[in-house]
């Protein structure tokens, strides 16, 4: 089995995303883990599913317990989870498994690395968000504040947010679960 360093798999997931998202800008990094982030555009669910092939590393919290999976690299350098001896075998929860290889041409590789995908929102799109909650709930508009300690990825947007009010948590709470499934 040939193992992939954080730089190869990161190759690789900048490839996938520029397939599934075109159009979108993405930054990857690979160092001793991959890191994706990106402005707006499709929400961390939706990046994560393309991504998490890609990671071959898992932690199963119930037994504080790092496993592996391995993955067949096809012969277009997409991917497909191809199995891992799980945690159950240390009383975790996940199961080992192997699967079919999918492809003739397709090779078993150990992708060595955990891949985090993080979105930043540009000012537009939280501005675009809130307006929405408040035009459905009635409720005031909250403070809404540019990131300058923070530059996102492009290093040129500054990132944006929802200023949190600790009375009206409840309130926060719902702004950003709405900003978080919002394609923007």
């Amino acid at each position: 089995m040939r193992y992939l360093t954080s730089v190869e798999t990161a190759k690789l997931v900048r490839k996938a995303l520029k397939k599934e998202f075109p159009g979108q800008k993405f930054y990857v990094q690979g160092k001793s883990s991959v890191h994706v982030s990106w402005i707006d555009g499709p929400t961390e669910k939706q990046v994560r599913n393309v991504t998490g092939v890609y990671e071959g590393k898992a932690f199963d919290s119930s037994i504080d317990m790092q496993f592996s999976y391995s993955a067949w690299l096809l012969p277009d350098g997409t991917a497909t989870i191809a199995g891992t001896p799980g945690s159950s075998r240390s009383m975790g929860y996940t199961q080992p498994f192997d699967t079919e290889k999918p492809h003739p041409d397709a090779e078993r590789v150990m992708f060595c690395t955990y891949v985090f995908a993080s979105r930043d929102t540009s000012r537009a799109l939280v501005e675009r968000v809130v307006a929405e909650v408040c035009k459905e709930t009635g409720w005031d508009t909250p403070e809404i504040k540019d990131d300058t300690a923070y530059m996102s990825a492009s290093k040129t947007i500054p990132a944006a947010y929802i200023v949190r009010d600790f009375r009206e948590q409840n309130q926060w709470r719902i702004f950003n679960e709405r900003l978080g499934n919002t394609s923007g």
